[in-house]
């Protein structure tokens, strides 16, 4: 509450006086909520009659005029002149009150509403902090909560009559302004064995290069492995901004409406179409949108299936929460609305949200060409096969939750058209597909998903019909290239629910590629069934332990395997793991079954501050199929410069028989990155991506900072030299800095805005001096205690106490203190080179001020 000079406190005691003898006398009168006008001015506070009034407090019937402060939602609007009476309140200007509130929407009906003497709700004040009966209103139009003990009012406003307050975005990322850079990404791959005489191992190099430039890109995609030589896969121009791709070079499929039946081919041509990479917009036009209205500032609190999914804090009016992080599909959520912790309404709502709806207001396109490619171990770039392929389709939103989608491909020889139709239920969604190609091909697929109460179900059928490929070719013909596979029939079925207080699952699968011709295999190696059932709960909890059970059986074309398992686990911040005993029943089709017992230990150890990284070591023995023995561990060190993994199990297929060789298994991998800018170089970590902000630290060389995306930590930082923080391409991040450990630093605290395109390598800096937070004793020359005397910092004043105690922070470059003693007059104190330091503390003692 604003202070002001001319208020009588002499008023104040007396009117809580009065009003402390007016509620002992109607208690009655206050007890439910007036939230309505008045239809007349009463006589007397409270309806009471004059006579009822002790004569000394008559007067405070009588209208005060005084300034108060008044509030709408909880944020002060400004201070305002009113003329009040314990029941009633005047405001002298409410137009220019409310003028100062943006989101109303009939301004001419809340200012009448406010005009006048109106009732001011004393009832409604809230005596103390707690308080849950009191401080709202549900008015008609408007109304006002007037304190009189603090000069107070409070604004309210019924729904109608506000405007609801929509998220502002921009439709589209903002334009780049970032100059040429390059992210260059390497990983290596490795795997094999050793201990079977002729030891095998294979490894692959993989590069990944990006430049550039604002809104373009040059992409290229190369490696070299074992068995091949130098090449490139994709190498190609593009550019992607306000919702518009285009491209040329060496391009893979472009993943915009890609055909369901028609293989993904590279082509050396272009491609043109829209985009949803540069929408910021794609949450909204793909989901129901949310509004709910509050009296004041709220938290509020949204849920699926009782787990929380969104949570922020709203202002008072209609809102529309801000759905972008909500997940995909059709179901109801709870809205919790609280005020403090007090839940003051519980909404139910039906939400959907779809990546597969197109903008309902535009229509969504592509179109691409040019002469397939293939890749040529003998060759570094991709073959050119002398043959056309042309590649489109367009995808329209037809209801609020349906659209529909038509593809095509095209070569010298063969076309296909699909055309899809995709609707959002409540709860539940479904695709179909249909195609027509030429030499009568066709197919069909069917998509859908459902929540039925508890059990979830999604299931997936293809079939293609292509009866005139070409299964035999005469010998030394070259392959074709077909843009229809032969034809094939794809099934697939899975489940999951609660059942028995644990969880259940289930899938099946079905596969068979139909041959035209006669085949060398039998129809049964032709097809493939596989059916799955599993169950696990906990069954035991006790300390820090769990103890669950696992029951899982599968059965592939007459091979069949059953397995029951328990598992005791222990986890630490640091540290877990998991023993586990396991029965296993198999049975191979025509042999008989065999029954196995054993048991398996799984121990993990993490540690997050390990050599300037964090480390994860894990070991691991298994005994479960009589007298095979595996022995393993593996190692995973994440630094800020790269990424490692190493796994390895040494295996010992019959125990101690030793009719066969024990082997070790092994595969690793490691990666890294680095960028490049006008403005320097750095090496990022194994967390590659295709833009990057590199970060820079001016000042104390040993410092380590986290480096804060949107308020989140995603790296770290150190002093004086540039560290490349991967983040994906076509977003607007802020980007600040926060120390790490126990010692204090002066640093930058601003976030700097960078908005990222494929490519580009944003230059952020900031600085940073370690900061020491010094106690110690001033005394004058002859040792006198210097008390309260002031010692100026970068920011304020420090003071002694009055034995010249003093505790103050400086940096570590500071070597003096100046202080002010009365009268004008200064000394000066010299700190010591050598002192004591503990946790960013510095012990300096007594120092003699000169």
């Amino acid at each position: 509450m604003k202070a002001h000079s001319y208020r009588q406190n002499k008023g104040i005691s007396l009117l809580a006086i009065c009003s402390v003898f007016v509620g002992s006398v109607s208690l009655s009168a206050v007890a439910e909520v007036d939230n309505t006008l008045p239809a007349a001015k009463p006589k007397t506070p409270f309806g009471l009659e004059l006579s009822q009034i002790p004569e000394e407090f008559r007067d405070m019937a009588e209208p005060q005029t005084t300034v108060a402060d008044f509030y709408y939602g909880g944020r002060y609007l400004t201070s305002t002149t009113v003329a009040y009476t314990p029941d009633t309140i005047t405001i002298a200007d409410p137009r220019a009150l409310l003028d100062r509130i943006s989101t109303i929407a009939r301004p001419d009906a809340v200012t009448a509403a406010l005009s006048g003497e109106i009732f001011s709700n004393p009832s409604q004040v809230c005596m103390q902090a707690g308080d849950t009966q009191c401080g709202t209103l549900n008015p008609a139009v408007a109304g006002v909560i007037f304190d009189a003990t603090r000069f107070r009012g409070d604004i309210f406003i019924a729904e109608p009559y506000l405007q609801v307050q929509t998220i502002q975005q921009s439709k589209y990322l903002p334009d780049s302004n970032s100059s040429l850079g390059m992210i260059q990404g390497l990983s290596a791959v490795s795997s094999g064995v050793t201990g079977l005489g002729d030891s095998e191992n294979n490894y692959s190099l993989f590069g990944n290069t990006l430049v550039g430039w604002q809104e373009n890109h040059l992409v290229a995609n190369w490696d070299y492995s074992r068995d091949n030589s130098f090449q490139i896969d994709t190498l190609y121009l593009a550019r992607d901004a306000r919702g518009l791709q285009m491209g040329g070079g060496f391009l893979d499929s472009s993943g915009v409406m890609t055909p369901q039946f028609a293989g993904s081919q590279q082509v050396l041509g272009v491609k043109l179409g829209s985009s949803m990479n540069s929408r910021l917009d794609t949450a909204d036009i793909s989901s129901t949108p949310i509004r709910i209205f509050t009296n004041g500032r709220r938290r509020v609190e949204v849920l699926r299936d009782n787990r929380l999914i969104y949570a922020t804090s709203l202002e008072a009016g209609s809102q529309e929460i801000d759905t972008r992080s909500f997940p995909q599909g059709s179901y109801n959520v709870t809205i919790r609305i609280y005020n403090g912790s007090v839940l003051e309404q519980e909404l139910t709502r039906f939400y959907s949200k779809s990546v597969r709806l197109p903008p309902s207001d535009e229509l969504l396109w592509y179109l691409e060409g040019g002469q397939m490619t293939e890749r040529d171990e003998d060759e570094t770039l991709p073959e050119n096969l002398e043959e056309w392929l042309l590649r489109g389709g367009v995808a329209r939103r037809v209801t609020d939750s349906s659209s529909l989608e038509l593809r095509g491909a095209a070569t010298d020889d063969e076309q296909s058209v699909e055309a899809e139709y995709f609707y959002q239920g409540d709860g539940w969604d479904i695709a179909m597909t249909g195609m027509v190609g030429s030499n009568s091909a066709k197919g069909l697929v069917l998509e859908t998903s459902a929540a039925l109460g508890p059990v979830h179900l999604s299931y997936f059928h293809q079939r293609l019909w292509n009866d005139d490929y070409p299964s035999n070719l005469d010998a030394g013909e070259e392959n074709p290239v077909r843009l229809l596979d032969e034809s094939y029939e794809s099934r697939s079925l899975s489940l999951s629910t609660s059942l028995l207080g644990g969880n259940l699952s289930g899938s099946y699968s079905y596969n068979q590629q139909i041959g035209n011709e006669p085949s060398l295999v039998t129809d049964e190696d032709d097809e493939t069934t596989i059916y799955s059932l599993s169950w696990s709960r906990n069954v035991a909890q006790f300390g820090d332990y769990d103890l669950d059970l696992e029951l899982d059986y599968s059965e592939s074309d007459g091979d069949k395997a059953g397995n029951i398992g328990l598992t005791l686990r222990h986890s630490t911040p640091d540290w877990n793991y998991d023993i586990r005993g396991e029965g296993r029943w198999e049975q191979d089709q025509g042999q008989p079954s065999d029954t196995n017992v054993g048991y398996a230990l799984d121990s993990r150890w993490y540690q997050e501050e390990i050599l300037h990284g964090s480390g994860e070591l894990g070991v691991r023995y298994d005994d479960l199929s009589g007298d095979q023995r595996l022995l393993g561990g593996d190692i995973k060190y994440e630094h800020a410069r790269f990424l490692g993994e190493l796994s390895a199990d040494y295996i010992d297929p019959t125990g101690n028989q030793g009719n066969q060789e024990s082997y070790t298994n092994y595969n690793g991998r490691i990666e890294t990155s680095f960028a490049i800018n006008a403005e320097g170089a750095g090496i990022g970590g194994g967390n590659r991506a295709d833009s990057a902000v590199m970060v820079g630290i001016e000042g104390s060389p040993s410092a380590r900072f986290d480096v804060t995306v949107n308020g989140s930590n995603v790296g770290i930082a150190t002093g004086d030299s540039n560290t490349v923080v991967p983040l994906s391409p076509y977003g607007t991040y802020r980007v600040g800095i926060r120390p790490r450990g126990d010692e204090f630093y002066r640093y930058d605290q601003g976030e700097r805005s960078i908005t990222l395109y494929p490519g580009n390598v944003e230059s952020v800096s900031f600085s940073a001096q370690e900061e020491l937070i010094l106690l110690g004793k001033l005394v004058n020359r002859q040792g006198d205690a210097l008390g309260n005397v002031t010692i100026p910092q970068e920011t304020g004043f420090a003071r002694t106490d009055q034995f010249g105690i003093f505790q103050m922070s400086m940096t570590t470059k500071d070597n003096k203190l100046r202080v002010n003693l009365a009268e004008g007059k200064t000394c000066t104190a010299t700190i010591p080179e050598n002192y004591q330091k503990r946790g960013g503390v510095g012990l300096v003692g007594t120092l003699k001020c000169l």
